[in-house]
This record gives structure tokens, sequence and C-alpha cells, in this order.
């Protein structure tokens, strides 16, 4: 029960990378995406356009552009959204919070299902959606510095820190106090060395911490 979804991901998927895995692969139209760390996407390309399902994870694109014998748009389908390519480089994450969509490089429409809400997001802005609700956002340097070998915290509680921290991850680190779960972190953390990044967090919220087989607690 507890692999059942990744099972179910793996199943469909075209591209997948494991936990601490990044990695970047070619597309048939000659597209490139670099996969984050456990992420997951789905290849249905048709006749009409070029779509890919963002199963899990975090995806950066860059998109072979529309011209000569190539006129079919290309769309990454994450939930219930669907951002199109108005340009050439993009990334789109699935996060607990929702989705977010950051542009790099021209811009894109991002739409949800059903056509009810889309919206233009241009180069250096980003988007996010979520429960039928779109916004534009503030682009982060942490939206795509894993491609990068970082990852970057900026003022997040500790849950959603650590959430990003397990990604990454074999070990799982969980906070079992209620006010420490709550505490504001910040910090860039090398991804090869994500133990000093606990560290760090550690004795900046100046918690303990406990190492159990399969399981690290901070308390």
């Amino acid at each position: 029960v507890y692999r059942g979804p990744d099972l179910w991901i793996g199943m469909q998927a075209d591209y997948q990378t494991v936990r601490g895995e990044v990695r970047e692969v070619a597309l048939p139209d000659g597209s490139r995406v670099a996969l984050d760390s456990d992420s997951a996407i789905a290849l249905a390309y048709s006749a009409g356009e070029r779509k890919v399902r963002l199963l899990s994870g975090a995806a950066y694109f860059v998109v072979a552009p529309l011209g000569g014998p190539e006129s079919r748009p290309f769309r990454v389908e994450a939930e219930n959204g669907v951002t199109q390519a108005l340009g050439t480089e993009f990334s789109v994450a699935r996060t607990g919070q929702g989705v977010d969509v950051s542009v790099h490089q021209h811009s894109v429409r991002v739409t949800l299902e059903r056509g009810e809400r889309s919206l233009v997001v241009a180069q250096r802005q980003a988007a996010h959606y979520r429960n039928g609700q779109l916004q534009l956002t503030r682009q982060t340097a942490g939206d795509d510095a894993w491609r990068r070998g970082w990852l970057v915290i900026d003022r997040q509680p500790l849950t959603q820190a650590l959430a990003q921290l397990n990604r990454y991850r074999e070990t799982r680190i969980v906070a079992i106090n209620p006010e420490l779960r709550s505490r504001t972190v910040s910090g860039v953390f090398a991804l090869n060395k994500l133990d000093d990044g606990v560290g760090a967090i550690r004795q900046e919220l100046s918690a303990r911490q406990l190492n159990l087989p399969g399981i690290t607690l901070l308390y």
C-alpha cells in the first residue's frame, strides 16, 4: 500500500528519476527536459500536439521551436492545468501546495482545466495554481537551482523545508515538535552534501537530532 502510488507512476512514466538523481533526456521532437529528483513524465505526442504529462516532481523544458516541419504546439499537463510554450525555456513543478510554473526564456500560457482561467507568464515571471485558483507569483532563485546541484530554501516553514530535503534523501527527516515545525528557515544547500544542510538547520533552530534506521527525528 505504501509503495502503491510510486508503482502506479512508474507504470505510466516514459522517463523517471529515482530519489537523489537529476537527469536530462532528449524528446522525439528535439526538445530537451531535465528531470529533478524523484520525478516522472509521460509523453502523449500526436499529429496535433506535443503533450508531456508531469506525473511527479519537477522538470525544466528547453522546447524545440515551431517552424519548418514542426507546427505542433508544445504543452505540459500537470494536475488540473496545462502550460503551453510560447517560447523555449520554462520549468513546471508539482508540490504538495499545487503546481508552480517558472519562465526562464520568452513566455508561456497557463490554462486551467476546462479553460475557466488563463494567463500569459512572461520571462522572469512565475505562476502558481491549485484548486481552480491561478495567479502570478515571484520567480525565485530556487526554481531551477536543482539543475546546478543546489537546493534553495527561502523563508519557509520547517515542514515545507524538510519536504524539499526529503525529495533528495533516502533517510526521511521528520520534525516531531509542533512548535519546531512552525519555525521559518532559509539556506542554500549542496545536493551532494545534504547532511551538512540538515546540521545547519538543526543548529539554526537549536534543535536536537535523533538518527534511527530509515528516519531522522528533529525535536
